[in-house]
């Protein structure tokens, strides 16, 4: 099971062994299953197992990064034990707001990372693979403490700190160099003119200033507006 995990420096498997030679050795227990366990002990006198075990064994512990006891069960199978590892990695993290963390009060069915997302107004949008999982719209920051990218400032305001979102998302900065400039506004005329065909998402998003789903002469003044700091009311002239 420890191979599913091996590429993630934030999972540890450590096997605890009591009764050696009943009827199996350490270097037997070590090369079962296939590539045996990632570290074991010789748990002398149980006193791993004394802390955790119900009396029945084989018996699987889950700690979280806290060192707190997520989950136990006992005859544990491979589903069981990477599901809740997934369910930890998705919650290992902190719920920021303005430099505040947020306590964890999320229910039995919401992890930390979606409560952090909807309980402070975003959308929270849910993978197969909870590292793809992201949020939109909430005033709270998630702040992964089980990730090699982590932050604690979220400019677009999605959920994802600045150095873990490769798409800032800040209307008009298209290029995404946190700066609305004239490079911008080359980008959004070549767009319109189809001199750039693969735009990414991304792009386009940042492109359409006034989120009409269409990219033209009112993005393009927009930008313009936005470098001049000055400010124009579209409701104000139809623009066709």
């Amino acid at each position: 099971m420890h191979h599913n995990f091996e590429d993630n420096d934030y999972v540890k498997f450590l096997g605890a062994l009591s009764d050696l030679n009943q009827p199996y050795s350490c270097t037997q227990w070590g090369n079962t299953p296939d590539g045996g366990y990632s570290q074991i002990v010789h748990d002398t006198s149980s006193g791993i197992y004394n802390m955790f075990g119900n009396g029945y064994v084989p018996m699987t512990v889950w700690l979280d990064h806290n060192m707190r006891v997520f989950d136990a069960m006992n005859s544990a199978g491979s589903w069981s034990i990477s599901s809740r590892i997934n369910e930890m990695l998705e919650s290992c993290g902190e719920c920021n707001i303005d430099g505040t963390v947020i306590e964890d009060l999320s229910s039995n069915n919401d992890s930390y990372q979606g409560y952090c997302c909807e309980e402070f107004g975003g959308t929270y949008y849910e993978f197969s693979d909870s590292a793809d999982n992201y949020c939109q719209g909430s005033d709270a920051t998630w702040v992964s403490l089980c990730s090699s990218c982590t932050g604690t400032t979220d400019t677009d305001n999605d959920g994802l700190a600045d150095e873990c979102d490769d798409c800032l998302n800040m209307l008009g900065d298209v290029n995404d160099d946190m700066m609305i400039d004239v490079l911008d506004l080359v980008s959004v005329v070549n767009i319109i003119l189809a001199v750039t065909t693969d735009a990414s998402e991304c792009m386009l998003t940042d492109s359409d200033l006034n989120n009409d789903d269409i990219i033209n002469i009112q993005d393009i003044i927009l930008i313009i507006n936005s470098i001049l700091n000055v400010q124009i009311d579209f409701n104000k002239y139809q623009i066709d």
